[in-house]
Order: C-alpha cells, then sequence, then structure tokens
C-alpha cells in the first residue's frame, strides 16, 4: 500500500475535524480501506488494514479472548495469546498507543451471561496530565455505539448457548496492539 503524506498544515485540518480514528487489521480483512463516520463534532475514520498470515484460532497475540469458563461460571478473558498455556500469568493482555501514548492494559476476567461484544474503551479526561482516562475492556449485549470524547474499539465477540447456559464460540476480532487517536472537542477562545 503507497504511503500518504499531508502537511502539518492540513493534519491540523483534519484532526479539528474529527472525533477519532479507529484502525483496525483482522484476517477477514482483504483490502485496505478508509470509511468516514457520524457528523459534526462525533465524525471520525475507520481504517481497515488487511492482517497478513492466517491467525483464524491459532491466534496468540494480544488481546486475545479465552474461554475460561469452569463448572460453576461462564466466563471469558481477554489476555495476551502468547501465554495461552495452563498455569501461566501474562503481566499484559496488550498494549495501546492512544494520542502517542504506550499504554500497558491488564489481562481481564468478564463473566458472560448472554451475547456479548468485548471492547477496548478510553475517554478523554482532562484532569490527568496525558488527557487521557483508565482504559477498559468492557462487555455489551449490543455492538459498542460511537461517541464523543471515547475511543471504542471492538475484540471479539461471544455467542451464547442459552438452552445449555454456556459459552458456544468466541469470534476474535480484533489482533494485534491498539492503535488510535482521540480528538476532543474544542472551546473557541474568547
Amino acid at each position: 500500500m503507497p504511503k500518504i503524506w499531508i502537511d502539518k498544515q492540513e493534519w491540523e485540518t483534519v484532526k479539528a475535524r474529527l472525533s477519532h480514528i479507529n484502525i483496525r487489521m483482522a484476517a477477514n480483512i482483504k483490502t485496505a480501506a478508509v470509511q468516514p463516520f457520524g457528523s459534526g463534532t462525533s465524525a471520525g475514520i475507520n481504517i481497515d488494514l488487511p492482517l497478513t498470515g492466517t491467525p483464524g484460532d491459532t491466534y496468540n497475540g494480544f488481546f486475545k479472548l479465552i474461554n475460561t469458563s469452569d463448572k460453576t461460571t461462564q466466563e471469558i478473558t481477554v489476555t495476551d495469546g502468547l501465554y495461552d498455556i495452563p498455569n501461566s500469568s501474562p503481566i499484559y493482555a496488550g498494549y495501546a498507543v492512544i494520542n502517542d501514548i504506550d499504554i500497558a492494559i491488564m489481562p481481564t476476567a468478564l463473566a458472560i451471561t448472554a451475547e456479548s461484544f468485548i471492547y477496548f474503551q478510553i475517554a478523554v479526561d482532562d484532569t490527568t496530565a496525558s488527557g487521557l482516562g483508565l482504559p477498559e475492556i468492557l462487555q455489551s449485549p449490543t455492538r459498542p455505539e460511537v461517541e464523543a470524547n471515547k475511543l471504542k474499539i471492538l475484540l471479539g465477540r461471544v455467542s451464547w448457548n442459552s438452552e445449555k447456559s454456556t459459552i458456544k464460540a468466541i469470534a476474535q476480532e480484533h489482533h494485534g496492539q491498539i492503535h488510535g487517536y482521540i480528538f476532543k472537542t474544542c472551546v473557541e477562545a474568547v
């Protein structure tokens, strides 16, 4: 894919008009694509890039969704897939580079009781030195919606067997390190 360079003035214009940029790499993406979405202050860009190789069930990278259910609890854990072996303790689930700040994300276990979308979220927080809030790995019964001043990355989906009250399958949607930018809405100085 050829590189596209834009000068600083044009980049500042782009940043002023966008709320965030989502960059996603996945095995099911065959051709790179850029899609604008939203409108006004909640506009953004989705950048989809093909993932080389064939991860499928053999994916062993950052933010892997693993079924860690036992006889009493149905749960998934988001972790570093490299350590998907019994009795291992990964230090991080993966890394996210948000607004050029490198953030280590801790492994997270989530109880599952229905169909779920599992996603990473981080928000703007003016009270911190970085301008970012704490990163979170969350679940929702519906696909995460776009919100101003928040970046959400879909990590995977969990299907549910309602007859047996168990996890049926896990679909890994995100592969690798998370990259993203959040542009907060600015108030014009008077």
